[in-house]
């Protein structure tokens, strides 16, 4: 879920704002891209606050706003797991902004110019001239975030530790916890090579 949702929300993000003359969009560039330069720690515990199942804010809307019970995030997987996604979907959507924004805008204007004046609307240019031309850019950054998303270790260590009952715990905080908590430095250290292999064959394929 994170791969396609972190390239699709650039990708809109990217051409919402790829408009120079558009009002406030250096403002908006900035919003997109903030979660990008924040420090990862510094993320996690304003999420820690939204996610609490005590005090946090995001309980308090659905008790005040829809009149439901607060929910447990951190004690069922599947809450869990929603709670990395939405963070790390958050923060990852800049990145992928970044480089998508870079390729619209150096995809040829004349080229969209001639087609419309050939008769064709703003899907037809987007499909056929813009897509096209930003197919590189795209490959780019899914592998960039597949990368990313495969080395993921400050979220799930800091939001669930890996909990409920392993259910969160990302391959890096495995090979972590394996190594430093239980002290199987040989079994870390072999899970580590696999994995860096496996991700190697995926990459290059």
């Amino acid at each position: 879920f994170h791969v396609p949702a972190v390239i699709l929300g650039g990708l809109f993000f990217a051409i919402l704002l790829n408009n120079p003359r558009l009002r406030g969009v250096r403002v908006a560039r900035t919003i997109v891209i903030t979660p990008l330069i924040t420090a990862p720690m510094a993320i996690a515990a304003v999420w820690l606050f939204v996610f609490n199942p005590n005090i946090g804010l995001l309980n308090a809307i659905i008790q005040q706003w829809f009149g439901g019970d607060p929910l447990n995030w951190y004690g069922k997987s599947y809450l869990a797991m929603i709670v990395l996604l939405v963070v790390s979907i958050w923060r990852g959507i800049g990145y992928s902004f970044i480089f998508l924004l870079a390729g619209l805008q150096n995809v040829p204007v004349e080229l969209k110019e001639a087609a419309r004046i050939d008769g064709a609307n703003s899907w037809k240019v987007f499909r056929h001239i813009t897509l096209p031309l930003l197919t590189p850019s795209i490959f780019l950054v899914l592998v960039l975030v597949f990368l990313g998303a495969a080395q993921e270790f400050e979220m799930p260590l800091v939001l669930t530790k890996g909990g409920p009952r392993w259910s969160t715990s990302l391959i890096n905080l495995t090979i972590y916890n394996v190594a430093f908590d239980y002290n199987k430095v040989g079994y870390a250290s072999a899970t580590a090579t696999v994995a860096f292999l496996s991700l190697l064959v995926r990459t290059i394929s």
